[in-house]
């Protein structure tokens, strides 16, 4: 049997109190890694989510925005009201922002195309990756659908290109949606996007379109669930997703940059407007757009 000395017993425990120290700092270390992730999913921009399950799996979602009006009273609905519900907010119109019934309402006015008859807003978020909106949407009983516009809540990478400035220099992009009127009368939702690969001046649609053949409905909600995902380098490795009323209308890869410095998703759009950008898109009468249950979640 092996005797300890009392140098060999103190150089024992001395190892034995290393060792220990160490395992208990890694263990911390994960701990606080995971409990981290739990949190606050995008504590270090631009690194990978932090999985428990091996390599390749996906991180637990984790919702930044979860508002509903139901508790908001009637009437004008304030950039402080806003900024208590979304956090940070750019650009917000209260004059043409209410509450109603428990819901908020976007007057679209007449006679005015883009921004200046209803609003462009945005929501500063953390940067991440990738991300999901959810939310939903109804036009008014007795809206104007006129030549279409632009309408709801959606997502910009990088330097957000919009406004027939293309994101052909690798540098941002954005992911919205229109309502759209076409020749034959027909009236639809469609993907509105802005990326590197994008072959005109404007936003492009995919040739998809909500509903696949028919009209939308004035009076009737609309669920819209979007998914962005930031691609990599050069890579066509990013991707998007949109779900209208648990229809998929888009899901495939899509090259958004290639500029790893602007890959990333900062900003939640709020961009509900007519147009284009002539009397083409104009409508004679005011008219009121309705949304509700906006959800935002890191993935």
């Amino acid at each position: 049997m092996l005797k300890y000395t009392p140098s060999r017993l103190a150089t024992a425990l001395i190892l034995f109190a290393a060792s220990f120290m160490v395992s208990c700092k890694k263990d911390m270390s994960l701990s606080s890694r995971l409990a981290g992730a739990a949190i606050s999913p995008y504590a270090s921009v631009g690194e990978e989510p932090i999985t428990a399950a091996g390599e390749g799996a996906s991180a637990p979602a984790a919702s930044l925005l979860n508002v509903n009006f139901n508790n908001r009273p009637d009437g004008a609905y304030s950039l402080t009201q806003a900024t208590e519900d979304f956090k940070n907010v750019l650009g917000w119109e209260p004059t043409r922002m209410s509450i109603s019934t428990g819901r908020m309402k976007t007057t679209l006015l007449a006679n005015t195309v883009g921004p200046a008859g209803g609003l462009v807003s945005w929501i500063d978020v953390p940067d991440a990756s990738s991300y999901e909106l959810n939310y939903d949407m109804m036009f008014d009983n007795q809206f104007d659908f006129s030549a279409g516009g632009k309408v709801g809540f959606g997502f910009l990478l990088g330097e957000g290109y919009t406004g027939g400035v293309p994101g052909t220099n690798g540098n941002g992009g954005s992911a919205r949606i229109m309502w759209y009127k076409s020749w034959n009368g027909r009236v639809y939702l469609k993907p509105y996007l802005y990326y590197m690969d994008q072959t005109w001046q404007y936003g492009d649609d995919f040739g998809k379109t909500f509903p696949a053949t028919g009209n939308i409905q004035k009076g009737t909600w609309y669920n819209v669930k979007m998914y962005v995902k930031s691609n990599n380098g050069s890579n066509t490795d990013g991707r998007f997703r949109l779900v209208i009323n648990g229809t998929t209308v888009m899901d495939q890869p899509i090259r958004w940059t290639t500029n790893d410095l602007k890959r990333l998703i900062n900003r939640v759009c709020f961009e509900t407007f007519r147009g284009g950008a002539d009397a083409t898109w104009q409508s004679t009468t005011n008219g009121s757009i309705y949304f509700d249950n906006v959800t935002l979640t890191a993935i």
